[in-house]
């Protein structure tokens, strides 16, 4: 004798934000684990249940067939749908502690010391709302709703990004970028010679491997990029810190050393302090590469995105430069970090291989989303979109740097570059970055400090705060690091 129908105890929660689908398959699925629908149990028709719930038939038979095909549900060509008999499923009775897990000599204690400080190190930035942590928590500018229309549309288009890519690709955001870079940095790349990652960070990684062997010295800015730096002492490069000035790195350094197989660089704005590198220099570094066979890898940091409204031309465009240089770039900045898209124009002759070092470290960028980019910059949403971006951060500068310099200039100076993303604050002798940065912390309240992106051998002492959050946030936030500063200061003279 067949089993009766039963009509499970359904509703739909107007107030809910999950759409009908989700609820109705979250209440029978919650209900089937927790026995209250039994195996052999037989629901009502698809119709039955949607004139019930008043949705439409295809919502109840999208919620059957998916639970279907989850094993919670099976289909009976007489009976329709009833309830299944899922695996009985039980955790394995523990029976003691186990064992710690040997290290044998195939673990690189030195390399998991480093992955395991960078994450340590760059955890408040990841998800963090609190000031003043930087730009990836402090966009100066709500989502494009442009932005927001074309994702709308290619999920509606998303089962013609279902195969693999080839790691250069997706080629009409190649092509895009090809005339983006032209167009505003002087740059003439072919598409082919493009290769699209996550960001500067995967860039610098898989330079790191093409680029240069383990031993290798390569030169770095200081203070600079610390995840840089993370990335190639990583990949086991030897890192030499050179130092910075208002025309930026100090090109005689790296000229003096023969045997640097490369240096990284930061051109169009200088991590952290924002200056410009020099056109001299500039012509330096290329004059050093075509002569020792070193590598340049210029990131083009915040070209984009500059509190002052001109930016000089790349290394990248100076004649002779492409066989020699990486340019790198990210979009993460200009739209939000989320979006995860950069990319590298690269010397023809290691194009292959940037494509190949892609593809074994994560095949490829979802092409879907890299469809999303190219329409985004092709239409000229991206153009607009940046100038409005760039207006809005000078104007949170200003006001930053007024209502900073009221409340802490008794503590320090801040730096007169205007590097589009902080503000660059150079503390007392007195205090110590690191000290204050600690009690800030505890206050809900992150600041990188110049001391721990600098060389420990020619230390620099100072903040760096993004000033890209909204003036309410900004207020209260300086206010709790005078009070810090304040009471450091005192205890300093007692």
């Amino acid at each position: 004798m067949a089993k009766p129908i039963v009509i499970p105890a359904l509703s739909i929660d107007p107030d809910d934000p999950a759409p009908k689908y989700q609820q109705i398959r979250r209440e029978l699925t919650r209900q089937i684990e927790a026995g209250i629908l039994t195996p052999g149990t037989r629901l009502p028709g698809i119709r039955k249940l949607a004139q019930l719930l008043s949705v439409s038939p295809d919502t109840v038979k999208r919620v059957f067939d998916d639970l279907a095909d989850e094993g919670y549900l099976k289909s009976n060509p007489r009976s329709g749908f009833v309830v299944d008999r899922l695996p009985d499923v039980r955790p394995v009775p523990k029976t003691s502690d186990p064992a710690p897990f040997p290290l044998g000599p195939r673990h690189s204690s030195e390399t998991a010391a480093l992955a395991a400080a960078a994450l340590r190190d760059y955890s408040p930035a990841f998800s963090n709302p609190a000031p003043f942590v930087g730009i990836a928590t402090g966009m100066a500018s709500d989502p494009d709703p442009v932005w927001t229309r074309l994702s709308s549309q290619l999920v509606r288009m998303t089962w013609r990004h279902t195969g693999y890519s080839d790691p250069r690709r997706y080629g009409p955001l190649r092509e895009t970028l090809s005339d983006l870079l032209r167009r505003l940095r002087g740059i003439a790349a072919d598409p082919e010679d493009i290769i699209i990652t996550t960001g500067s960070v995967q860039t610098a990684s898989i330079a790191s491997q093409i680029l240069f062997s383990a031993g290798d010295t390569v030169c770095v800015e200081s203070p600079g990029l610390k995840l840089v730096s993370d990335v190639l002492a990583f990949r086991g490069c030897r890192v030499k810190k050179i130092p910075v000035d208002t025309d930026g790195i100090l090109t005689s350094v790296v000229e003096a050393d023969w045997n640097a197989a490369g240096v990284y660089v930061t051109s169009a704005c200088q991590y952290p302090l924002g200056f410009e590198l020099s056109s001299d220099r500039r012509s330096a570094l290329l004059r050093w590469a075509l002569k020792t066979g070193g590598w340049i890898i210029e990131d083009d940091y915040n070209s984009f995105l500059r509190v002052s409204e001109s930016v000089s031309a790349p290394i990248r465009s100076i004649a002779g430069a492409e066989s020699c240089t990486v340019f790198l770039a990210s979009f993460s900045t200009t739209i939000f970090p989320g979006v995860r898209i950069g990319f590298a124009a690269v010397p023809h002759e290691v194009s292959d291989a940037f494509a190949g070092a892609k593809l074994l470290t994560d095949r490829h960028n979802p092409e879907n989303l890299q469809a999303v980019l190219s329409e985004y910059i092709r239409c000229g949403a991206w153009d607009s979109h940046v100038r409005k971006l760039a207006r809005r951060y000078r104007e949170r500068y200003r006001f930053f740097m007024e209502a900073a310099g009221k409340r802490l200039s008794p503590f320090g100076e801040f730096s007169e570059t205007k590097s589009g993303k902080h503000a660059v604050f150079f503390l007392n002798p007195a205090i110590r970055d690191t000290e204050a940065a600690v009690i800030l912390e505890k206050s809900g309240i992150f600041v990188r400090t110049l001391s721990v992106i600098s060389d420990p051998a020619r230390p620099m002492n100072g903040f760096l705060f993004g000033y890209a959050y909204p003036p309410e946030t900004v207020i209260p936030a300086l206010d709790r690091v005078r009070e810090v500063l304040t009471s450091l200061a005192l205890r300093k003279k007692a």
